[in-house]
């Protein structure tokens, strides 16, 4: 496949455990995915302000900025406020309704598998 056309996935997870999860889930799928991995919602904000993601994979609960303070001001910036965000969390989908505000808003919830997440990124990004 050509280098273009592989998708470049930033994962925005405080947890270690998620890390190494989603290290594994990736595995086998260097053809298709790049992804990259910030635990800190303020450093993973400048990252997108200077690197196009193809898709975003966002964890709620974070500190000291949490997920939802940092879609808010993804969705804010005329330059961000495209580019797809998947919710992965242990809330539920109904505690996510008011992000809907921004735009869609798709969801996985905690513990996922990788088929669950190859599925929904293809569905995504293709």
């Amino acid at each position: 496949m050509v280098g273009d056309k592989i998708k470049h996935i930033l994962i925005v997870e405080d947890d270690q455990d998620m890390h190494r999860l989603y290290a594994h889930m990736f595995e086998n799928e260097e053809d298709l995915y790049q992804f990259e991995i910030i635990d800190d919602a303020r450093l993973a904000y400048r990252y997108v302000e200077r690197t196009k993601c193809d898709l975003i994979i966002l964890d709620m609960k974070m500190e000291p900025m949490s997920g939802e303070e940092f879609y808010a001001v993804l969705r804010n910036d005329p330059k961000m406020k495209d580019v797809p965000v998947l919710v992965v969390s242990v809330v539920y989908p109904e505690d996510l309704v008011h992000l809907k505000k921004y735009g869609p808003v798709d969801f996985l919830k905690k513990p996922i598998k990788k088929e669950q997440l190859m599925e929904k990124l293809r569905d995504i990004i293709g």
